[in-house]
Formats: structure tokens, C-alpha cells, sequence
């Protein structure tokens, strides 16, 4: 039997809640999910990031090495993810369950989420919150400038899970025969 993690990965301080789930094969390290969670929020690894165990700043760090089977052992566990430390996007991960199948799952797959993520460098959640505002209000003196940064057609409700999934199939990790 192979194993396969199932996570759900939230960004803290959103409402509505901006969430993603994900299916990653048991083989993949921290390093892994770091770019997992890139492709599942559309950001573009521009900016520091960092595992820690518990919350954010506040637990011992996990390096970006560490198999995801030495930290993640049973369900319910969590961790954080924090990307870039200007804009502080931090992530809440939750070990949901193991999903035993036959079939070896060779790369990631997004199973469930919500909500569009707040683009790179808006200034984190209050930025983003703000900007979205400012779309709305068409007599803001920034109303314009932002709705042609954002595009003509940013949703903030918009969840795109077969876009993610044609992304996520280029992250692969170490092969293995089976998880056992």
C-alpha cells in the first residue's frame, strides 16, 4: 500500500477564509510543500519563507530537509508556513488524514479549496483587504490604477482547483516502490 498525506492548508487572518486541500505523496520533504503551497496560493517564491512547529515565529523551525513522515506522524497534527516576512503571509498546515491506495501518487493534487489568494506584495492581509476596497469604490483616487494591477477580472471568490492541479503535476519527489 502506498501512503498519501491529505493537509489543509489555510491563510490565517483571511474571511472569507482562503483555503486549499492537498494530497501529497508521503516521499516529499518540507521543501516540497514549500513549493506546493506556492502553486496553491499563485505566488511566485520571490520572498523568504519558513516551516516552525506550532505558530508562527514562536515554534522551532523545521528545515526544509526534514521528510515530511519525521515531523508528520499522526493526524491532527499542525505546522506553520510563513512567506514573506514584509507581508507576513502565514499559513495554518493541518495533517488531516493518511489515504491509503494502491496507485503511487507521484504528485501533488488539490483536492478542495476556497477563495482567490491575495496577489505577491499587497501589503499582507490588510493590504489585500484594503485593495479590495479601493476596486470596489470607483470615486477612490487609486481605483483605477489598482483594478489594472489586479486585471479587469479579479474575483476574490475565484477558485481555480484544475489550474493549481496542471501546476502542481510539475513538483515531484523522490520515487519510492512503496510506503508500506
Amino acid at each position: 500500500m502506498n501512503k498519501i498525506y491529505q493537509f489543509k492548508i489555510s491563510l490565517n487572518y483571511s474571511a472569507p477564509f482562503i483555503w486549499r486541500r492537498v494530497h501529497v505523496p508521503s516521499s516529499f520533504t518540507f521543501d516540497n510543500l514549500h513549493r506546493v503551497i506556492q502553486v496553491l496560493f499563485n505566488w511566485d517564491e520571490s520572498h523568504l519563507h519558513e516551516f516552525n512547529a506550532g505558530k508562527a515565529f514562536r515554534g522551532e523551525k523545521i528545515s526544509g530537509r526534514t521528510p515530511l513522515v519525521s515531523y508528520f506522524e499522526s493526524p491532527k497534527q499542525k505546522a506553520n508556513y510563513t512567506y514573506d516576512f514584509g507581508d507576513s503571509w502565514e499559513h495554518d498546515i493541518l495533517f488531516e488524514q493518511w489515504i491509503e491506495t494502491t496507485t503511487a501518487l507521484t504528485h501533488p493534487l488539490c483536492v478542495a479549496g476556497a477563495n482567490n489568494a491575495p496577489p505577491e506584495d499587497c501589503g499582507g492581509i490588510p493590504g489585500y483587504y484594503s485593495m479590495l476596497e479601493i476596486v470596489q469604490d470607483k470615486n477612490h483616487p487609486d481605483h483605477e490604477s489598482l483594478k489594472e494591477w489586479l486585471g479587469e477580472d479579479f474575483d476574490p471568490t475565484f477558485f481555480d482547483m484544475g489550474t493549481l492541479n496542471t501546476q502542481l503535476k510539475k513538483i515531484r519527489g523522490k520515487k519510492r516502490k512503496t510506503d508500506s
